[in-house]
């Protein structure tokens, strides 16, 4: 029986690149790091010789994003066009305070956004990219009355 989820995994290819745009930019606080390899780590990724670098972010109580780094093997053909329409995982969603403010701060450090923000009725929404392509979805929703 499934519990819930414990976290989001995002691919990233330069760690530092993606801790500068979700913990710097974000806020997310780091809550662990390692890197591994062997055996183990083979057989769980099912990928020979394989070397990762996993850090691990709060978002708030019990949600954390994991940002995963391969250091080998290493791949040419990292998606450079996440698209809503492609299959899989196509977007993380992150709840935020204050949407407008964020969306003004992240625009002028150069953050590519989708559209501007939009009140859905429950809220407001708006679509971002991480450094690597990945839709980050901004959502703050309407106080309850």
């Amino acid at each position: 029986m499934i519990k819930g989820i414990s976290h989001a995994g995002i691919g990233v290819r330069d760690m530092e690149r993606s801790l500068t745009f979700y913990r710097d930019m974000l806020g997310l606080d780091v809550i662990g790091e390692l890197e591994a390899e062997g055996p183990i780590v083979d057989d769980i990724t099912g990928l020979k010789g394989a070397n990762v670098r996993i850090v691990n972010l709060k978002c708030c109580e019990g949600q954390e994003l994991e940002l995963f780094q391969y250091n080998a093997p290493t791949t040419s053909t990292f998606p450079s066009d996440y698209r809503q329409c492609n299959g899989g995982i196509i977007h993380v969603a992150l709840i935020v305070d204050n949407l407008m403010e964020l969306y003004e701060k992240l625009k002028e450090r150069g953050v590519k956004f989708n559209s501007k923000p939009y009140d859905l009725g429950g809220g407001l929404v708006v679509y971002m990219r991480d450094p690597d392509g990945v839709t980050v979805e901004l959502m703050q929703k309407h106080a309850e009355s």
